[in-house]
């Protein structure tokens, strides 16, 4: 995904066939290093190459657990928080 991409908040039509509208709630399925993640999530849209093809979609309200690290006490906690998360291989399903 290159920077010229344009995000727009438009509907999605995955694998499946599901049509999938911004703020629809979805699962993804997202890989890391030698893993697969399945998260719940919101649609939010998708981001269009020049050509006008989807490239990425785009999801947000992902929860995760920030560490934080406090310097002074030499003590650190997670702290709850959401992100956002571009899917270049559009992994995005429907809850129903």
């Amino acid at each position: 995904m290159s920077a010229v991409n344009k995000f727009e908040a438009q509907s999605f039509t995955n694998e499946f066939g599901q049509v999938i509208h911004p703020g629809d709630q979805v699962v993804y399925a997202g890989t890391a290093y030698q893993s697969t993640n399945i998260t719940r999530a919101v649609f939010e849209g998708v981001y269009l190459n020049k050509a006008g093809s989807v490239e990425a979609v785009r999801v947000g309200s992902v929860p995760y657990q920030h560490w934080i690290y406090d310097r002074a006490t030499g003590k650190g906690h997670h702290e709850d928080r959401m992100r956002k998360a571009v899917l270049p291989l559009r992994r995005v399903y429907k809850l129903a």
